[in-house]
């Protein structure tokens, strides 16, 4: 559009309406921050808030992730170094999670498949991506924490229904116990580590149980009347919890996602007819949501209630699904590049010239009304739970801009 204003202004025939419309188009150019300059302020700000967000925890692994991504994409970053330092410290100190699954040191269960232990290891098969694409030396202990986390904590967690999905004790409402419960939110935490490493290791092991998977969670918590799901779902009583929450939701969309681009790589016919079943669940989720998108461009809090606040993480989830879904042809491009181009215009806009993010919920558990996720607070040093996702959200539309 700035190229075609600029040979008009060159012609006799500009009128003063189309200088304007240059002037403005100038000065948005100008005026809004590229995506690697968010990416910059971001990740200082992450950085100079290390104890917030890069500990050993369900959201500082996608937030290592995004950085291992971001330091791909944008060399001139400068944290390299502190990222490996944590990282290191993990595999080396004796206190840490990540040594004690070296040395054989047992570990009592979490309370939940990925939130303390499971879901962490991506940071490191994040690193090892990224020195083999840079042909750095590579760490043969990333690898390795990252199978013997995913064989001993996730592939033999004790907690599942009778049809094998992951399930808690934790339950809503005073309830608990049985391990009768399901959250959205544990169909990333328990999957994306087995997916990734069925990709590297060519190993089925990793993917056959949560294919599957991915369809008994879709069976337990979506609503069919607008294909979302609710946050939690009690096997005890049958009964899905009151509410339809944006994050939750974005948890199950990057599953769908995470598990997508595992099961294309095996050719065989069982693995492909699982991959064309979560295709239509992945197709249709991504349908309800984007339904769902308010006008600014993101999405509420709750996403069927618009009197909720509109909410950061989710948003960059729903985001970051879509370009993924778009690239690899499984969504139309025609249908949701205006979706996309207006979820990133949201997200950007929450990002402050500090780097600091707005808007990101904390932590939060199934609740059982509205009003407990309209009161929900969105501090930043306790973000850490949606702001990987916001960075990765904004490095893929990057890439996505740049191959149109």
């Amino acid at each position: 559009t700035l190229f075609r204003l600029l040979q008009l202004r060159g012609s006799a025939m500009m009128h003063a309406s189309s200088l304007s419309l240059l002037c403005l188009v100038v000065s948005a150019c100008y005026g809004a921050p590229t995506p690697s300059s968010l990416v910059s302020s971001m990740t200082s700000q992450i950085v100079a808030n290390n104890g917030s967000f890069l500990g050993w925890e369900y959201g500082p692994a996608i937030i290592y992730d995004a950085m291992w991504m971001a330091l791909e994409r944008y060399p001139n970053l400068s944290y390299k170094n502190e990222i490996n330092s944590n990282l290191n410290e993990y595999l080396t100190g004796s206190n840490y999670i990540g040594y004690k699954a070296l040395h054989n040191i047992s570990m009592p269960w979490d309370s939940a498949v990925g939130d303390h232990i499971g879901l962490f290891p991506i940071a490191y098969l994040a690193r090892d991506a990224y020195n083999v694409k840079k042909g750095n030396t590579r760490n043969p202990d990333d690898l390795e924490v990252a199978k013997i986390i995913a064989d001993r904590y996730i592939i033999q967690w004790p907690l599942r229904l009778s049809d094998g999905t992951f399930s808690r004790n934790a339950g809503w409402g005073g309830k608990g116990g049985g391990a009768a419960f399901v959250w959205c939110d544990d169909m990333f935490m328990g999957m994306a580590l087995l997916a990734r490493l069925s990709v590297i290791t060519r190993d089925p092991k990793y993917i056959d149980s949560i294919g599957t998977m991915q369809l008994t969670y879709n069976k337990h918590l979506v609503d069919t009347t607008d294909n979302i799901y609710h946050h939690g779902y009690d096997a005890q009583d049958n009964q899905q919890s009151c509410c339809k929450w944006g994050r939750a939701n974005g948890w199950t969309v990057m599953s769908h996602v995470e598990v997508l681009l595992s099961l294309k790589t095996f050719n065989d016919s069982a693995h492909q007819k699982t991959f064309a079943q979560v295709l239509d669940v992945f197709r249709a989720h991504a349908a309800g949501v984007a339904k769902l998108q308010a006008g600014t461009g993101a999405w509420h809090q709750l996403l069927n209630e618009t009197t909720t606040y509109l909410e950061t993480s989710a948003t960059a989830m729903f985001l970051l699904s879509f370009i993924t879904g778009v690239q690899e042809g499984w969504l139309d491009k025609a249908q949701y590049d205006p979706v996309i181009q207006k979820a990133y215009s949201a997200l950007a806009s929450t990002v402050t010239s500090t780097g600091v993010v707005n808007g990101i919920c904390v932590g939060t558990g199934v609740g059982t009304s509205v009003s407990f996720y309209e009161q929900r607070p969105t501090t930043y040093t306790q973000s850490s739970p949606g702001l990987g996702s916001v960075l990765k959200a904004i490095i893929l539309y990057d890439q996505y801009t740049n191959a149109m």
